[in-house]
């Protein structure tokens, strides 16, 4: 458990040593109480504190991003940053996923029909990350659009 995610102390980081990926969800989709600082610090900064702490060496680096996220928005300056980083450092690969409306797992059929195609369960989500994370299939996208996740995901 992490009491601040601004800071990685030695101890942390030797613990990240011989991991070789990760699946970062921790952000907002909006200011929490409008409050834009704190959101930028959920969705930019701890992330970028926690790649900049990993020690050298092959790394995924999967990052929950937003459906339809444009390069000026928080979300997007969040996935620059990140690719940026990751295009500095030998051996990380960032993967930005861009799921659009996410559903609980065993939402009924009705809902996500209401949906289609702009939607992804949870699961399938899930299974999209986890297979990037540990196997990143030939061809993989930095920037993986909800049509890709849902395929991925299967």
């Amino acid at each position: 458990m992490l009491d601040n995610f601004d800071v990685y102390n030695s101890e942390v980081v030797d613990r990240l040593a011989g991991h070789d990926a990760c699946i970062w969800a921790l952000g907002s989709r909006v200011a929490p109480g409008g409050d834009k600082v704190l959101h930028h610090r959920l969705t930019v900064d701890y992330p970028i504190a926690f790649v900049d702490a990993l020690p050298p060496g092959d790394f995924r680096f999967c990052y929950v991003s937003g459906w339809g996220t444009k390069p000026k928005s928080v979300k997007g300056r969040a996935e620059i940053a990140l690719r940026e980083f990751g295009a500095q450092r030998p051996g990380m690969d960032v993967f930005c996923f861009r799921p659009a409306k996410v559903l609980p797992q065993g939402t009924n059929a009705l809902v996500r029909a209401l949906y289609g195609s702009l939607s992804v369960g949870v699961d399938v989500l899930a299974q999209a990350m986890i297979r990037v994370a540990l196997d990143e299939p030939a061809e993989t996208p930095e920037v993986i659009e909800n049509k890709q996740i849902r395929t991925l995901g299967r």
